[in-house]
């Protein structure tokens, strides 16, 4: 029994923990997922356990290993994924095999010769997430006496453990999970792309929200299971504005 709730944890975390942040960019000419995607590749091998897909990607420049929970997919497909969270040197006990990089990746689009398919698990909830659009920069001003999101992750060294103030729109809500409400919060902020950090809090706020959050800062937080982060706050209060 104790170990069918920890397969439900990992499993919950990992839905959340692999949601993708909208950029508003473009990397490839496919509807839905394309305006998204992060890996665009041909799958050259396909490692399917229980509950789990593996997947290695031809990107042309480079091959790429992916993962989500279970989907179908065959060699010489067409996959789109979101970007996910990166892991170097993920050690698999299930496969008893160590990857030099796999990305742990929430939403899967599997491109046939005349058809896509969204993976189940997470095609309503994305779907959700997608229409609610990250704030352009300028629009989110900052916490008097807090900082910007790319502040916050040039200073990490300085500020961790420190309580901190930030102001930023909710782009994802996921509920409860281990007793916390987990959310993907934005503030416009980043050079490449915007800048997307995960707050946990006891307050339940509805995505597309502004809000004050006040809370403590962690570095290089490691939940296991492959889900680090290298910034997070934790434990935070949130004012809807």
């Amino acid at each position: 029994m104790g170990k069918a709730i920890n397969i439900i944890i990992i499993f919950c975390l990992f839905v959340f923990l692999t949601g993708f942040k909208q950029t508003g960019g473009s990397t490839s000419g496919h509807g839905g997922m394309g305006e998204i995607a992060a890996h665009d590749g041909i799958v050259v091998e396909v490692i399917a356990l229980e509950g789990y897909t593996y997947v290695e990607l031809d990107l042309k420049s480079e091959k790429m290993w992916i993962a989500a929970p279970a989907f179908k997919v065959k060699k010489g497909d067409r996959v789109l994924a979101s970007k996910g969270i990166e892991m170097r040197n993920y050690y698999s006990r299930y496969l008893d095999r160590t990857f030099p990089v796999v990305w742990f990746v929430g939403k899967v689009e599997v491109v046939g010769k005349d058809e896509v398919v969204a993976r189940p698990a997470d095609a309503a909830e994305n779907k959700k997430v997608a229409s609610i659009k990250s704030p352009l920069i300028g629009t989110i001003k900052k916490a008097e006496g807090g900082y910007f999101l790319d502040e916050l992750f040039e200073k990490k060294k300085e500020l961790a453990g420190k309580k901190i103030k930030i102001r930023a729109k909710i782009v994802k809500a996921s509920g409860s999970i281990l007793g916390k409400e987990w959310y993907h919060v934005q503030d416009g902020t980043g050079s490449d792309a915007v800048l997307d950090l995960i707050i946990t809090s006891k307050d339940k706020v509805e995505a597309g929200r502004i809000v004050l959050i006040t809370g403590t800062l962690g570095v290089d937080r490691d939940f296991g299971s492959g889900y680090r982060y290298d910034i997070i706050v934790e434990d935070a209060e949130l004012i809807v504005e």
